[in-house]
């Protein structure tokens, strides 16, 4: 019989090299490394690094694991070699810091949390992906730059990061991040609460620089200046997404700097991004409307979008409603159009979309679907009249038979319900017994 111990290295490392793997069983995945560590040193030493690929800690189950964690790092530097996934939430505390010990520990006691980010940082040389809290990034002005100037394999490896936003009504001037952002390995960039001025924008930022060629922006604000030199910035952009809509008006950061800080338009965001119309596969842009208007006031007073038909690789389009023109001009590549904030009429803007794909000029187009405050609002005639005889949903399927004969699904839901084409997805907490998992 043979014992499983006695199988080649090699062999042993890809058997157990299965149980790392990211899928709907990792939590058992992980549950089978912590026992196999406990069967012998042998066996300890092929899966403890495996644990080490993907570490998550959440507020909730408390800040042990962290501490465990950052501990094991620092007595076996070798395991942070295998980290590629780190997800920080909450404030950490008791790490030896050095030469800067004392100065750090105070950072931490006062709850700046990206001093503790950035040491533990140093010790992984191999980290693609990093999530962090905006709360603490006043503190990556120091901590951050402190090991981007002594250590060249500092983030090096750092392909996807993460900046979130904290609730907090203050922005962050988005230069604080620019070291990251000019990250040689860069491609994937998700950054919330910032602002970018022409008077901030960092001068590093010259045009083609930035290697990332995927950016999200949400509840950020930038002003026209700011985003065309951003463009011109960015070597090779893939994917553009700028975000600032909420349902609560209420919840808008940005609402006091429009005045006198004014966002960049929607002719001005088609311009900019054509830039990169050979490119460019996902543009996204929603912007929250200052009221809502009659349909002739939408029509006659809001700076439209330009023609999207030049954009050569587009797929994913996803604009706000009252910015459109009602006869949008979409390139023939595109798969998918999202019409957000919805708030009048989408009848002659529908018509004219489905005539166009009858035509032939949108091959690949599979999906319309249109966002809405009031379920009711869109499916209202100019005027604001339901047709006669018709309910809300006869008024749907009317709206859904325009694109009968073609490839496209056409659908509307109210941001207050659940989207129709997603399934419902039950919400896991499990509480963990707190044991020494590292």
């Amino acid at each position: 019989m043979v014992n499983l111990q006695d199988l080649p290295l090699e062999l042993l490392q890809g058997i157990l090299s299965f149980l790392a793997n990211n899928d709907d069983n990792a939590i058992d995945k992980i549950d089978d490394l912590y026992n196999i560590c406990l069967v012998s040193r042998k066996f300890r030493e092929f899966a403890q690094p495996l644990l080490f690929r993907n570490f998550t800690d959440d507020v909730k189950t408390g800040h042990n694991k962290t501490i465990r964690f950052t501990k094991a790092i620092y007595e076996r530097p070798d395991l942070g070699e295998h980290i590629h996934i780190k997800f920080y939430k909450g404030i950490i505390k008791d790490l030896q810091l050095g030469d800067v010990e004392k100065e750090w520990i105070l950072s931490m006691e006062n709850n700046v949390l990206g001093v503790l980010i950035a040491s533990l940082v140093a010790k992984t040389p191999n980290l693609r992906h990093l999530q962090m809290p905006r709360a603490d990034s006043h503190s990556y002005a120091g901590a951050f730059p402190f090991f981007l100037s002594r250590h060249p394999s500092f983030l090096s490896n750092l392909t996807s990061l993460s900046i979130e936003h904290d609730g907090a009504d203050t922005a962050v001037n988005l230069p604080y991040y620019h070291q990251f952002l000019s990250l040689p390995k860069l491609k994937s960039v998700v950054i919330q609460g910032s602002m970018l001025s022409d008077k901030s924008f960092p001068s590093s930022w010259t045009p083609g620089t930035l290697s990332a060629d995927e950016f999200s922006f949400q509840e950020c604000h930038f002003v026209p200046g700011a985003l065309r030199k951003f463009m011109r910035a960015c070597m090779c952009l893939k994917s553009f997404t700028y975000i600032k809509f909420d349902v609560d008006p209420n919840q808008r950061m940005f609402n006091h700097l429009s005045q006198d800080h004014p966002e960049f338009n929607a002719a001005q965001a088609t311009e900019e991004a054509l830039q990169h119309k050979d490119t460019l596969e996902v543009f996204s842009v929603e912007t929250a409307t200052h009221k809502r208007c009659s349909y002739v006031d939408v029509e006659d007073t809001r700076v439209k979008y330009g023609s999207f038909a030049d954009f050569s690789v587009l797929k994913t389009l996803v604009v706000s409603h009252a910015y459109l023109p009602a006869h949008p001009q979409l390139p023939a590549t595109l798969e998918k159009l999202h019409i957000s904030n919805c708030d009048s009429s989408i009848w002659e803007m529908a018509r004219n979309i489905s005539t166009d794909c009858k035509k032939g000029l949108y091959p690949q187009l599979t999906e319309v679907k249109v966002s809405t405050l009031d379920f009711i609002v869109p499916l209202k005639l100019p005027g604001r009249q339901i047709p006669e005889d018709q309910s809300p949903q006869q008024c749907l399927l009317s709206l859904q038979d325009m694109f009968k004969g073609t490839n496209v699904k056409f659908d509307i839901w109210s941001y207050r319900l659940p989207p129709p084409w997603e399934e419902d997805e039950e919400d896991e907490e499990d509480e963990e017994d707190e044991e020494d998992e590292y």
